[in-house]
């Protein structure tokens, strides 16, 4: 095993994974491996030192990345993988509130506000902060507002200082007036039990530095932390990961300074430099040798980063060599640049240089500014496309038709025959010409009275007379909630069925984006008024969301820098690089305290850490230029256009820093190169046993559910089924401690985890607690004979495959006479409704995934039936595991090659995307 470990790897990369304790610094340039090397010394440390894999905290900075991180964590440590704990530092903040629920007064389960959950809790409160007389577009307003409140909260600023500090010497009102919003705003927090993203690590810093039982337990767990991508780490995080690895300091940090590039999220490159100040006995090793790049790339962007003042000083030396020269293009203007661009990328698909349009990257600082030009001249010339960050998606018809008619729904008395027109209804152009001339409402119509207008095709009058009648349910108040109203006017529409059934993936994926924006309205607002939805919509920061593309399509790739990092391409090409784009002129950011004012109102271990950079905002954009070149594996572009409309601009002074000639080269250089490799590979990829049950059940819903993300409408009947879990997760706990269990104590722990659902009339509201409530009683009472054989609760597993991992919770597992195990799931619904969840399917999959990852045997398979006050169990054999083996393969396989065909059954009734099925009765 451990030549198994260390093979292939460099003197310097086998240093960072055979490191014996003691704090370690990693600096990593591009394309140095160093996320292999991380993965590396995590099972060396356990597969060679002994380490518990429960003694490991590794972290990084996307769920997306710590999903990536585990994936290929199992291909060397297997299902204990299982064991260690891999996340973002948010979720280790989580983690910590949730493991220590006594702790802090924000009970379990938590309730978290993400980016998009706390802009809508800002707007849904904002005249309650004060914030609804806000100057120039409110949108942005508020995401400036929201910026500074995250910066005073994971600053430590104490709201009510804040406030006082301000009062007494500040002169602008406005400053004070988001002072006291941050006052009121955290008020709000504290009595609604939300928690946002800096209040979780504020809450878990705080809980780490002041409760020495938190404090000794963690670091009694936790032996080693890694930290990927440590230079995008804020002051608030590097002090939780410092508690957490005190006190021998076996923390492991791996980053480069040179791309941090995070700042407005609060990021500071200070913590990575700051590194050997804080820990001197810190070891230091370099992985300076680039696997990815050929050496004119290396070199130009070595001498651009060069001149940043505050950085570690490194030598990439370049493994593979030489290759063709930098290019720098040159045009007369923004569209000049489109159109020579669009050509060069035509050149090099047509000579064969390139086999994929998406091996070629075109990067700019911003897309939804800058890129058209390029975007219209690739469309000229039928070369495929896809755009990432061009803020898009309220300019796709669908999306406006969509909101235009739920909007419109709110207002009895008004509607434009425009609303109609568009792709979702999909109305000729006839019938939108007798609308257009009809002077009277229209929500007064029925369908013989549209009829009688002229409307004469028979299905978009019915269409019409049904979106009508929905518009009635809407004034009655009938519709239940915004997300519940999107699926309606879509079922009534067909219009997803028809995106489907002639494969347009991309209307799938942004209406699956739309109704995450009605969810999310949904979780917080009160009130399911259409128009309020529509000045929600209208809050969003301009531009703020993306149109959603296939991650498949072969295009050719146009992202900003920032989407591009973590990635690489054969071909690069940076923009734009004139003066005033890149670098830019930086936005100054609203409210931000003055640093005399700020060093008042942080504590001490926070102000210490900031660092002072005069060129700060230069030295930012220099680190994305840098990425941006750095992602290129063969050949780099830059183009530089002399004019931007008709006001000439200078070349971009980065271009001379990385010693770039004043000529630009000739192009047909380009052309004489080999790719490293042209063929996109499945990213192996982590899946719940839901998801895998989905598939197996009908792949269309997978697809709907798991790639394309439509959010579920949440009844208050699945809110009641996760509070009953909760409530027996808590009562087996119990049992497991060797504390005596009563109906009474069940009643009790019921109660703990009730969330009541606001918008549900007293009445039903109060008939399902008591329904929750006597099911958790009555099976304590007519099962308590079964709680002697508890082995474990909530057994969750990590089970590696061919394709990736797949993960799960087994709810209980309870001994056998003969010493084998029994698995239990508990179901919420009656018999008759558990058809789409395939509870049978789910079992054996746990019961094979649990047999592989614990070494101990199943015998018997159980699912209790809550409802029925029952149990169904059957036993657990060899032809079982071998037909659910070949059965999670051939799911593997579908998935891997992207088959996602409906698979009509029993299970239609119960599938609330029915009518999104193209072989739906009537679809």
């Amino acid at each position: 095993m451990p030549h198994r470990l260390l093979e292939s790897l460099t003197p310097e990369q086998q240093a960072v994974v055979t490191h014996e304790s003691g704090p370690l610094l990693v600096i990593a340039g591009p394309g140095a491996g160093k996320t292999e090397v991380m993965l590396r010394r995590a099972a060396y440390l356990i597969l060679e030192r002994g380490v518990e894999p429960e003694g490991i905290l590794l972290t990084t900075f996307t769920r997306k990345a710590a999903e990536e991180l585990r994936v290929r964590l199992a291909s060397l440590l297997g299902p204990q993988v299982e064991r260690l704990l891999i996340t973002t530092i948010h979720g280790f903040c989580q983690w910590l509130l949730e493991q220590f629920p006594d702790h802090h007064p924000f009970g379990q389960p938590l309730r978290i506000l993400d980016e998009h959950l706390q802009h809508l809790f800002v707007f849904t409160h904002a005249r309650a902060l004060g914030l609804h007389q806000a100057r120039g577009r409110f949108g942005d307003f508020i995401a400036d507002v929201i910026a500074a409140f995250n910066t005073y909260s994971e600053d430590l600023v104490d709201p009510d200082a804040l406030v006082t500090l301000l009062s007494a010497s500040s002169d602008d009102p406005e400053a004070l007036a988001v002072a006291v919003a941050y006052q009121r705003y955290r008020q709000l927090l504290d009595e609604s039990g939300w928690l946002d993203f800096p209040g979780l690590q504020r809450e878990a810093y705080r809980l780490l530095r002041d409760d020495d039982t938190v404090r000794a337990a963690v670091q009694a767990r936790f032996e080693h932390v890694i930290v990927d991508e440590h230079q995008d780490t804020n002051v608030l995080q590097d002090l939780i990961l410092g508690i957490v690895a005190a006190p021998e300091t076996n923390l492991c940090v791996v980053g480069d300074d040179d791309q941090s590039i995070y700042r407005f999220r609060g990021a500071t490159v200070a913590n990575f430099l700051r590194f050997p100040e804080l820990y001197p006995q810190a070891r230091r090793i370099e992985l300076s040798r680039n696997f990815r790049s050929t050496r004119p790339i290396v070199q130009v962007a070595s001498r651009l980063i060069a001149h940043n003042p505050l950085r570690y000083a490194k030598a990439i030396e370049p493994v593979r060599g030489e290759g063709p020269e930098v290019l720098l293009l040159t045009s007369d203007d923004v569209d000049d640049e489109g159109e020579r661009l669009a050509e060069l990328i035509a050149t090099l698909r047509a000579e064969g240089a390139i086999e994929r349009w998406s091996d070629i990257a075109v990067l700019y600082r911003s897309v939804r500014y800058y890129a058209q030009p390029l975007l219209a001249a690739l469309a000229a010339r039928g070369i495929p496309a896809v755009a990432a960050g061009n803020g898009a998606f309220f300019d796709r018809p669908d999306i406006q038709q969509l909101r235009d008619l739920i909007v419109a729904f709110g207002w009895p008395a008004s509607w434009r025959p425009d609303h109609f027109a568009g792709p979702i209804l999909d109305f000729a152009l006839e019938t939108l010409e007798r609308l257009a001339a009809f002077t009277g409402n229209i929500w007064e119509l029925d369908e013989r009275e549209l009829a009688a207008l002229g409307i004469t095709d028979e299905r978009e009058r019915k269409l019409l007379a049904s979106i009508i009648a929905l518009q009635r349910r809407v004034k009655g108040k009938q519709h239940g909630s915004i997300l519940t109203l999107v699926y309606e006017i879509l079922a009534r529409s067909k219009y997803v069925a028809r995106c489907v059934e002639r494969g347009d993936t991309r209307a799938v994926l942004n209406l699956a984006q739309f109704s995450r924006l009605a969810a999310d309205f949904d979780r917080q607002e009160r009130s399911a008024a259409p128009f309020r939805f529509g000045e929600f919509l209208r809050s969003l920061p301009e531009r703020s969301l993306d149109e959603l593309e296939p991650e498949d399509e072969d295009a050719v790739q146009v992202m900003t820098i920032h989407q591009a990092k973590g990635r690489e391409f054969p071909v690069v090409v940076l923009a734009s690089l004139v003066e005033g784009r890149l670098p830019g002129r930086e936005r100054p950011r609203r409210f931000r305290l003055p640093p005399e004012l700020l060093a008042q109102l942080t504590p001490p271990e926070i102000a210490e850490r900031h660092l002072s950079d005069p060129e700060e905002a230069l030295s930012d954009q220099r680190r994305l230029a840098y990425v941006a070149l750095t992602r290129a594996r063969d050949l780099l572009v830059l183009s530089a256009p002399a004019r931007i409309r008709r006001q000439r601009c200078r070349p971009s002074r980065f271009l001379e820093e990385m010693g770039m000639p004043r000529e630009p080269a000739n192009a047909s250089s380009a052309r004489r190169f080999s790719l490293t490799s042209t063929r996109a590979q499945t990213r192996p990829r982590e899946l719940g046993t839901s998801a895998i049950v989905t598939y197996a059940t009908c792949p269309l819903r997978f697809f709907l559910l798991y790639e394309a993300g439509f959010e579920l409408p949440v009844w208050p009947t699945v809110q009641l089924g996760q509070t009953i879990h909760l409530a027996l997760a808590a009562v087996h706990r119990e049992v497991l401690a060797g504390q005596p269990v009563d109906e009474d104590l069940a009643a009790h722990l019921f109660d703990r985890y009730w969330l009541p659902t606001s918008r549900l009339p007293s009445a039903q509201r109060e008939g399902l607690y008591r329904t929750g409530r006597e099911a958790v009683i009555r099976y304590v009472r007519h099962w308590h004979h079964t709680f002697e054989r508890i082995v474990s609760v909530e057994q969750s597993f990590c089970y590696p495959t061919g394709h990736g991992v797949i993960t799960g919770r087994i709810d209980l597992v309870r001994a056998c006479p003969d010493g084998t195990l029994e698995l239990v799931d508990f179901k919420t619904r009656a018999t008759a409704g558990i058809a789409l969840i395939r509870p049978d399917f789910q079992l054996r999959l746990y019961a094979l995934a649990f047999e592989r990852t614990t070494q101990r045997p199943v015998s018997r398979l159980c699912v209790h039936l809550l409802a029925d006050d029952r149990e169904e169990s059957w036993a657990w054999t060899a032809h079982e595991r071998a037909a659910i083996e070949a059965e999670v393969r051939e799911i593997w396989d579908g998935i891997a090659t992207r088959s996602f065909p409906p698979r009509p059954g029993s299970h239609c009734t119960a599938c609330e995307l029915a009518a999104f099925c193209p072989a739906a009765k009537g679809g």
